[in-house]
């Protein structure tokens, strides 16, 4: 290995040694999404990356990428050398891991590595490993993927993996700036600097419903509105656990800040009530109550998500494209818009393997009936229906599409608008705009998404969500207080346990304090 190449590595080298000689050290070290902050580290180890090869150092270039883990940057295979004597020159604030041949290295393998033969053609840079009982060289908090293009003897070079741009390079020609996710500014080559079809250059915003059971205020209100229709509380169409929180929406938040940080504004639907841990000087929160949202429309105080919900697509600032979420949903791993919209705008729903039971079931509940009402609805704009249950997640939407679909039901709009409790008549929003979107040409069937669906009654969900923990494998997941033997305040405990630890940092979304 060249002397440059191991003067580059041997920081990185000792710091293994130490971190797999001392367990406390490793877990200290165990760099977990959301628990460190890994959006500073990436931006910082961007940072030290171009500042080794400014002034003069190797040629270099940005390749765009829709994926969340990982900045990539192209370098010609010949400058390997001069990459790692500019690395060097960093001291050892900078980790580097390798693959080669398929395998992945860690560093003190990568320090022992002699054969020419066996030189990487991918890099990483970033500033901690991910350490469990050994150094991890694939673990997604690498920053900064080197990618070593080769010489092909024609005036190019060749990618050693894919991309959507470009397979070949003229390093010799000019340059332009592109900017990085992490918002630097990187020099590249003008076949990277017109974005992909299936990129999502549009704005994306995030609509919160929520509620806290708990005010006084709240409940009289919503008592009052229940008795003026007849109705007892704990009837299904009003049950509590609809409305019971957790304090889920803070580490729905936390979710989004880390792994969904392309939304660009959380608009947070209340009735008449803030968090008082919510920091309403954050320029990406906007909080709107029901009188805004219904206007003259509609029929308010209102329990019904359903009646909410089909009022989203009126929500003056809202973007065009946007993902409508109750509290308890969460993003559990890093995300792309390009995981709930197509380049071409359309949203991509996700269905699970579960059916809607058929209308003719006996004793159904409103909720149950509301989907069927809202398929027979489908049938008659599309023809066709389908009986499989959508994700209780992100519901990806288009305002167009929803104002288009009302434009042909306006009748059943309005009466959801004034049903101040869930009815059997109600539109199920996310089902009609998935489902007629799907017949016009104007929605997508995804299966991109890993997801979770916890119920959080149910006494297996414990070690489910240690597991969940670990391995942290799900886009998004859902904490859903259905049935079961616990007890809320056991439920209580094991959700705020589980969200502490997989959302210990707080937010820009959150007060100081």
């Amino acid at each position: 290995m060249p002397v440059s190449a191991q003067r580059a590595l041997e920081p990185a080298v000792q710091r293994a040694r130490t971190i797999l000689g001392d367990p406390n050290a490793a877990r200290a070290t165990h760099l977990l999404p959301g628990t460190d902050q890994i959006h500073a580290r990436e931006h910082a180890a961007l940072g030290e990356f171009l500042g080794a090869l400014s002034g003069g150092g190797p040629t270099h270039f940005l390749i765009p990428t829709d994926e969340p883990d990982s900045v990539r940057i192209g370098v010609p295979a010949d400058s390997r050398e001069a990459l790692l004597d500019a690395l060097a020159t960093r001291g050892g604030a900078l980790w580097v891991s390798w693959a080669a041949r398929r395998r992945f290295m860690t560093v003190p393998a990568a320090a022992a590595m002699g054969a020419a033969t066996d030189r990487p053609t991918l890099m990483w840079v970033h500033h901690e490993p991910k350490v469990r009982n050994r150094v991890d060289a694939s673990n997604v908090a690498r920053a900064v993927q080197v990618e070593f293009w080769s010489p092909n003897g024609e005036g190019g070079h060749d990618a050693p993996i894919s991309n959507p741009y470009a397979s070949v390079v003229n390093i010799l020609a000019p340059q332009v700036a592109l900017t990085a996710r992490t918002g630097h500014e990187v020099p590249s080559f003008r076949a990277f600097a017109v974005p992909d079809l299936a990129s999502v250059t549009f704005p994306v915003d995030a609509v919160y419903l929520w509620v806290d059971d708990s005010d006084p205020a709240w409940r009289a209100r919503r008592g009052a509105t229940m008795r003026s229709l007849g109705v007892e509380p704990g009837a299904d169409s009003a049950d509590d656990a609809r409305f019971r929180q957790y304090d889920e929406l803070r580490y729905s938040l936390r979710s989004l800040s880390v792994y969904a940080p392309w939304i660009r504004t959380v608009h947070l639907v209340t009735d008449q009530q803030v968090p008082d841990w919510l920091d309403l000087s954050c320029p990406r929160i906007r909080v709107v109550d029901h009188m805004e949202l219904f206007g003259d429309a509609g029929q308010l105080p209102t329990y019904n998500s359903h009646a909410l919900a089909s009022r989203l697509h009126h929500l003056s600032g809202l973007a065009d494209h946007f993902l409508y979420l109750n509290d308890d949903v969460f993003f559990g791993n890093r995300t792309g818009p390009q995981l709930w919209f197509d380049g071409n705008g359309q949203p991509r729903f996700h269905n699970t393997a579960t059916k809607v039971d058929p209308p003719d079931m006996p004793e159904q509940l409103p909720h149950t009936r509301a989907r069927n009402h809202t398929l027979d609805l489908v049938e008659q704009l599309t023809g066709r229906v389908r009986r499989r249950n959508i994700q209780h997640g992100p519901h990806p939407m288009s305002k167009a599409l929803l104002q288009d679909i009302e434009d042909r039901l306006p009748e059943d709009f309005a009466r959801t608008w004034g049903s101040q409790l869930r009815t059997s008549d109600d539109i199920v929003i996310e089902w009609l705009h998935n489902q007629v979107g799907h017949g016009w040409g104007r929605t997508v069937d995804s299966s991109l998404v890993r997801y979770w669906y916890f119920n959080v009654g149910a006494p297996p969900t414990r070690d489910r969500l240690r597991a969940a923990l670990l391995s942290r494998w799900a886009h998004t997941f859902c904490l859903n207080d259905g049935e079961g033997p616990m007890s809320v305040p056991a439920r209580a405990a094991m959700i705020r346990k589980f969200l502490t630890e997989y959302y210990p940092t707080p937010s820009e979304f959150e007060l100081p304090d």
